[in-house]
């Protein structure tokens, strides 16, 4: 395993050779935001596209991209690091080495944070329970119930991402992207229609296509299903998403 910011003890272990050695099956390896992305396709979810990508938040931030049909890996398989892309030139250094990383502004942890600084100060009533992705759903949930103080930490969050993303679909010229992970169970329609509207006022190629931004078909799943078809796809199309699908 290389390059796995939350893994680091891992680094340099042989993974999927170790989980083949001790099942004695055949392993696939890759990070959940390229399996979401696989799973979209195995799953039916993306007839009609063949340039896609899926953000996928749980708890960091990731894309799986597939481009011309054929699912992008780069040279160490270390693509669609979007959480590690630049949101702020003059931010906040990151573990990564970069600065202002979009997880240092969006990711649920650092909302939940800031969540907790508005109890502290008494501006928002919210429970919370130091488990980051209950605590995220739980202000989401109050940002879909209208409470202005979870409304803008979500808005907040969401218009970092989409601006990440604008620059994802700029580079690649995607023509869906796909929201998949935890974090978008309950206030995924707030990141949906902050980045259709980035998308539409401030993509490069806007007046030629518009790009979709929807919802995981696969919800919470999205990472643990698309995990399951990445035999699939090594042994059936191992090189090109062909337009077969398991649905």
């Amino acid at each position: 395993m290389i390059g796995a910011p939350s893994f680091r003890e891992w680094t340099d272990f042989p993974l999927r050779r170790a989980l083949s050695t001790t099942t004695g099956l055949h392993c696939e390896f890759d990070n959940d935001a390229t399996a979401a992305a696989i799973g979209e396709y195995w799953l039916g979810a993306t007839a009609g596209y063949t340039s896609y990508a899926s953000v996928y938040m749980g708890s960091g931030i990731g894309a799986g991209i597939v481009m011309d049909g054929t699912i992008y890996q780069g040279v160490s398989s270390n693509v669609g690091e979007i959480g590690h892309v630049s949101v702020d030139a003059n931010g906040l250094p990151c573990s990564c080495g970069n600065i202002g990383c979009l997880e240092l502004y969006a990711s649920p942890q650092v909302v939940v944070a800031q969540a907790a600084d508005a109890v502290a100060r008494g501006e928002l009533m919210l429970p919370l329970t130091g488990i980051v992705s209950e605590d995220f759903a739980a202000i989401g949930t109050a940002a879909n119930d209208g409470d202005p103080v979870a409304l803008q930490l979500i808005g907040r969050s969401a218009d970092y991402v989409a601006s990440a993303v604008i620059s994802m679909v700029n580079l690649l010229d995607l023509q869906l992207v796909v929201l998949a992970g935890s974090a978008f169970a309950t206030a995924g329609s707030f990141y949906v229609d902050a980045i259709s509207s980035a998308l539409d006022k401030r993509a490069m190629a806007r007046a030629i296509h518009r790009v979709e931004v929807r919802m995981s078909v696969n919800g919470n799943d999205a990472a643990a299903l698309g995990a399951a078809t990445l035999v699939l796809q090594d042994r059936l199309s191992p090189r090109t998403l062909r337009s077969v699908s398991i649905a």
